[in-house]
């Protein structure tokens, strides 16, 4: 059904997500690698299929591909908060504070939601004790 579904959308994310989880699923490791070079190089145009897969990645502590994915959302969407700040808390987790600091300023710059603005203040602050 991926396949078929595939033939008509090639660059789904959704699809290549999930039909690459069935083969680790089916342990077709191989077969699963050779999905991650057409998710990589996929143009879903939708920011937040992009930020989904950044997430899971951040939740499975695979930082770099996290970024990866966050950048991805920043270059579909430059004008949303979610990559930058994505982005900030990976690097922060990689012991990357100068670079996650900058990011965590964009990200506070973007939101126009006053629950985030005080979470990336907050943030923010924690750099001062470094």
């Amino acid at each position: 059904m991926y396949l078929h579904g595939l033939k008509y959308n090639k660059d789904n994310l959704n699809l290549l997500t999930n039909y690459q989880l069935l083969l680790v699923k089916q342990n077709k490791t191989k077969a699963a690698e050779q999905l991650q070079t057409k998710i990589d190089n996929a143009t879903d145009p939708s920011p937040f299929r992009w930020l989904t897969l950044a997430d899971e990645h951040y939740n499975n502590q695979k930082y770099f591909g996290a970024i990866k994915y966050y950048k991805k959302v920043i270059e579909i969407a430059p004008y949303l908060h979610h990559g930058y700040a994505g982005t900030a808390k990976s690097l922060f987790a990689l012991d990357k504070k100068g670079a996650s600091k900058k990011f965590m300023e964009i990200a506070l710059e973007k939101t126009h939601e006053a629950k985030q603005e005080k979470l990336y203040k907050a943030k923010l602050a924690i750099f001062e004790k470094y």
